[in-house]
């Protein structure tokens, strides 16, 4: 019987390794991240019910407990402390189907750890393991690279983000390297499998370099030079044939690392000439600069996290607890970026704000003890300090990489197999005897309740979560195709009375549909929309209630209410929706999109006083801010405040020159002549000598402006002129229809 268990566990753990990185379903919310980790752990789930009797009938498969496997058992113990001290123990410990990584499937990957030390314990199993995540890592890499071929960009593969794709490729390339010293260490090497693994290799450096992913890349640069180091150091405790064999090999790591200091040095300090000479799909990655959009909100980020980490130092505010901490010192210069953060895009202020000091430094002290165990392990044997060498690269490069984006399960499966690896190098594992038949019988009471356990877990961990997804999507379906109002609302329901931990997902989603929908410009019935919004704003009122801290929710709520209002003419609900903005409010002050809306509110309800007030409010907390200033110029045009108007739209010239934006206001409010007039500064912005194609567009669109107002001379001159900026084919056949139709409606 022990020998059936332990082939059961040896195969799920495969299974894991295999399918984990390639599966996704398009059925469901998050497709890469919910199935993959749906996947996960029920596999895992299943293989410690198997484990588990393995463990009755055979006490030396039972972990041993060596440094590496103490850091993550401690890793965990904090997450757990800081789940039980933080602001929301619920979402620490379930997440939610947007991350799904919640301290239950924290465990799930410290189940994944022992098992895997407990099975594998012959090099053979760790050979096979290895493989079996190089052939899915080969899948994913070709998946990436046809990706690539036919639609350019950066690319997600079958793991839905680029960065955390090369994430889980930096792991790939380490688990191909181990493969190929393993097999050049063969008696008989066989150059064919050599060849295989090196090509593997290959792909896999392409399509990470494909991913655009900078943080991979600097994660790539620091391994690399780290495992040079690696071997210029452990070369000395070689004995002198073998120093002979390896002389190349340490000439070669010192030019590799000479190349990387200075690839490095141009891209950091000559970068217009990096940019010059690298292919386009490389750009982005070479395009390292700390006034970019994206790299000054991290930066902002990171100083939102440290003023809420100071708060709660030791413990953090627990595990998925981030939003809540990220609302409340909400940076007001953040305005440009997604409203949303639920992570730090930073593995020391993500794990040092959620889970304090003991959990940042119980994480560390995983990468520590791992690389203690590598440096013994290769002062035992000197001539694995290849193979060492490949694993300490990976460390280094996965928590260098991690500066700048956050895990998920495709980006840790790597960092917690070669843990499981390390576990299995501390004696007295290291090729312990396994494969043993027992003398024990199984006995039927461990059976029942191992299956017992087991289905409920899967059912109410994974089923339910699953069916709620697939039901919740179908709704989503169901009005994204301008079906029936109630068959989709009877799903979205069906997917609620589920009751799991993605509930605040699901209720979410109708009114995601009502904002996307209106910003398209769909066209609805009025009676569907008022279906759609009660019911939307219905599901809010939930969320406020369920998950009280979090403003997300208050200001969708607010801004459904805001729209219905000016849709409807509804006093009643810009009312409600000042209400929920000033709750929101409280919960994150400094959030200029709250000033706009609260501002819109009280509009409608006719309090123009207050209305001015708010908007004053806003402009003195951020002045900077250019849509308070276009807010304030559509108001004062509505309400014929002249001096109002001036004084925004002087404001919004000196500032930003938002040509655009004033035009639309302009247009909106009927007043054409100013329109065209800002339309005409918008084309005058462009630089004709490298900007053409803009040009040609934006006179298009004076020609179109043109034709609604009944200037069709205008809009044929503008429309001819379009010609002198893009002559091409297909302008010119847009043109020649444009003017037909000019004619026609003479």
């Amino acid at each position: 019987m022990s020998m059936h268990l332990e082939k059961i566990t040896h195969w799920l753990l495969g299974a894991v390794l295999f399918l984990v990185p390639l599966v996704f379903w398009q059925g469901v919310f998050f497709p890469h991240v919910f199935t993959k980790v749906i996947v996960f752990r029920v596999l895992i789930e299943c293989a410690v019910a198997s484990w588990v009797g393995l463990l009755y009938l055979r006490p030396e498969y039972r972990p041993h407990f060596g440094w590496v496997l103490w850091s993550v058992v401690v890793w965990m113990g904090v997450l757990l402390l800081s789940m039980i001290f933080g602001v929301n123990a619920y979402k620490s410990w379930w997440s939610d189907f947007e991350r799904m990584t919640g301290v239950f499937t924290q465990l799930h990957l410290l189940f994944f750890v022992i098992m895997l030390a407990s099975i594998m314990r012959q090099r053979s199993d760790w050979v096979w393991c290895f493989r079996i995540s190089a052939i899915s890592a080969t899948l994913v890499a070709l998946y990436g690279f046809i990706e690539a071929m036919q639609a350019g960009g950066r690319i997600i593969a079958t793991i839905g983000n680029a960065s955390f794709l090369a994430t889980y490729l930096l792991g790939a390339l380490c688990v191909v390297g181990w493969l190929f010293i393993d097999s050049w260490g063969q008696k008989r090497r066989s150059h064919a499998v050599l060849s295989m693994y090196g090509a593997a290799g290959i792909l896999y450096g392409v399509v990470l370099m494909l991913s655009g992913s900078r943080g991979a890349l600097l994660g790539l640069a620091a391994g690399v030079v780290f495992a040079c180091a690696w071997i210029w150091w452990f070369f000395r405790g070689l004995g002198d044939q073998d120093k002979a064999r390896y002389t190349l090999l340490r000439r070669v790591a010192l030019g590799v690392l000479v190349c990387v200091v200075v690839s490095g040095s141009f891209v950091l300090f000559a970068p217009d000439l990096v940019r010059r000479v690298a292919p386009t799909s490389l750009q982005r990655i070479v395009s390292i600069d700390t006034g970019q959009r994206t790299a000054s909100a991290r930066l902002l980020t990171w100083q939102v996290a440290w003023q809420g980490w100071q708060e709660r130092l030791l413990l953090g505010w627990g595990p998925e607890n981030f939003n809540v901490l990220f609302d409340r010192h909400y940076n007001a210069y953040l305005y440009e970026q997604e409203p949303w953060f639920d992570r730090a895009h930073n593995v020391l202020f993500d794990i040092g704000s959620t889970s304090g000091i003991f959990g940042l430094g119980a994480y560390l002290s995983m990468f520590l003890a791992s690389w203690a165990v590598l440096i013994r392990s290769t002062r035992r044997r000197p001539e694995m300090f290849l193979e060492t060498a490949v694993i300490a690269f990976f460390f280094m490069a996965y928590l260098v990489q991690n500066l700048f984006t956050f895990d998920v399960l495709t980006s840790v499966i790597f960092l917690y197999l070669f843990m499981a690896y390390l576990v299995v190098q501390e004696p007295p594992l290291l090729n312990s005897p396994t494969h043993i038949p027992s003398q024990k019988t199984y006995p039927v009471w461990l059976g029942v309740a191992s299956v017992v356990v087991l289905v409920g877990v899967l059912y109410g961990a994974s089923v339910r979560p699953f069916l709620a997804s697939a039901a919740g999507h179908a709704g989503w379906e169901e009005l994204r195709n301008l079906g029936s109002d109630q068959k989709a609302i009877r799903y979205f329901d069906q997917a609620i009375a589920y009751g799991t931990y993605g509930n605040t997902n699901l209720r979410r989603f109708p009114a995601d549909y009502v904002f996307e929908f209106i910003k398209q410009g769909g066209k609805r019935s009025d009676e569907s929309m008022r279906t759609l919004f009660v019911y939307a704003m219905r599901r809010m009122d939930e969320n406020i209630v369920a998950d009280p801290q979090n403003v997300k929710w208050p200001m969708y709520a607010g801004q459904l209410a805001n729209l219905y209002a000016v849709r409807f003419r509804d006093v009643s609900f810009a009312a409600k929706a000042e209400g929920y903005y000033l709750a929101a409010q409280q919960l994150s002050p400094a959030r200029p999109q709250i000033y706009v809306e609260l501002a819109q509110a009280r509009k409608v309800q006719g309090n123009i006083s207050g209305m001015w007030e708010i908007l004053d409010a806003g402009i003195k907390m951020l002045p900077e801010y250019t849509v308070f200033y276009l807010n304030e110029a559509a108001h004062a045009i509505d309400l014929h405040d002249a001096a109002r108007e001036e004084a925004a739209v002087s404001r919004i010239l000196k500032d930003s020159k938002d040509y655009n934006g004033i035009r639309d206001i302009y247009f909106q409010a009927g007043r054409y002549d100013r329109a065209i007039h800002f339309q005409k500064l918008y084309i005058d912005a462009v630089d004709p000598t490298t900007g053409k194609m803009e040009i040609a567009d934006r006179t298009a669109q004076l020609a179109g402006m043109y034709v609604l107002i009944g200037d069709k001379e205008q809009a044929r001159i503008s429309a001819q002129k379009v010609l002198e900026y893009d002559p091409s084919p297909k302008r010119r056949s847009e043109v020649e229809a444009f003017l037909k139709l000019l004619d026609v409606k003479k």
